[in-house]
C-alpha cells in the first residue's frame, strides 16, 4: 500500500489513487522563468508551455518590446554605480505619459547611460546639440518616481546629497579656463549647485515652447574650479 501524493489517501496504485488526482496534482505544480526582456522572475502552472518553451516572457508588453534594457536596474539597492545614473537622470530626465522616459543629452552621456541600463534604444537628434533616448517602461518609471524624479525638469529637486558625480557626468558640466559650469532649465537644482559650492547664477532666458506653453528659463551656476 502507498499514500497519493495528492490526497494522502492510501492507494494499491504505484504512486497515485486515481487518474484525477494525477492531472491535480500537476496543475499545482508551479514553473518558474526570468524573462529576457526586462530579467523579471514569473511563474506559471501549464506544464505544456514549459515543455514547449512558450513562456518566455512576463506580459505581452515584453514579448512584443522592440528593444532590449534592464527595467528593473532602479530596483533593489543604490550601488555607487546606480547613484551616478540617476543623478545623470536628475539632470538629463523627464516623464511623458504613457510610461515614457525621455532623455536629453549629448551622445557621450546617453551611450555610457545606455550601456549602464543595457539598453539599445536609438537616439534621435533633438534641440540644437542635444539627443535623446525614449524609453517606454512602467516599472522603471515607477521606480524613478519612488527616488525622488518627478519627471518635469522645471520642477526637479536634487533629492540625495551623494548625486554630484551623476549630476557632473551630464552635458551640464563643463569646466572652462578654470571655471566651473553647471546649466540647468530647474531653479530647484541651481540652488542646490549654488548652496553647495557658493555659486554665482546667471538666468537667460532660452526659448518659449508652443507645444507646452511654457517659456523655459536656463540657470547657470558658475564658480571657481579650486581642484
Amino acid at each position: 500500500m502507498n499514500n497519493c501524493p495528492n490526497c494522502n489517501k492510501e492507494t494499491t496504485n504505484p504512486k497515485y489513487c486515481s487518474i484525477e488526482c494525477y492531472y491535480d496534482a500537476r496543475r499545482k505544480i508551479i514553473y518558474e522563468r526570468v524573462c529576457p526582456t526586462c530579467n523579471k522572475t514569473f511563474t506559471f502552472k501549464n506544464g505544456a508551455y514549459a515543455r514547449l518553451q512558450r513562456m518566455r516572457y512576463c506580459s505581452h508588453e515584453c514579448k512584443n518590446r522592440k528593444f532590449i534594457f534592464n527595467e528593473g536596474y532602479f530596483s533593489g539597492e543604490l550601488t555607487p554605480e546606480k547613484l551616478v545614473t540617476l543623478g545623470q537622470m536628475v539632470a538629463c530626465a523627464e516623464f511623458e505619459k504613457p510610461a515614457e522616459i525621455k532623455i536629453f543629452s549629448d551622445l557621450d552621456t546617453l551611450a555610457d547611460i545606455q550601456s549602464k541600463l543595457g539598453s539599445d534604444y536609438k537616439p534621435f537628434k533633438s534641440n540644437g546639440d542635444l539627443w535623446r533616448v525614449n524609453i517606454k517602461s512602467k516599472r522603471m518609471m515607477h521606480d524613478l518616481l519612488e527616488l525622488g524624479i518627478v519627471g518635469n525638469k522645471l520642477f526637479q529637486d536634487v533629492p540625495r546629497d551623494d548625486l554630484w558625480e551623476g549630476l557632473k557626468s551630464t552635458n551640464c558640466y563643463s569646466e572652462e579656463d578654470g571655471f566651473c559650469v553647471f546649466k540647468t532649465n530647474s531653479s530647484k537644482v541651481s540652488r542646490w549647485i549654488q548652496d553647495k559650492f557658493d555659486t554665482e547664477v546667471i538666468t537667460q532666458l532660452s526659448r518659449y515652447s508652443p507645444v507646452k506653453n511654457r517659456l523655459d528659463c536656463t540657470y547657470i551656476n558658475i564658480w571657481k574650479n579650486n581642484s
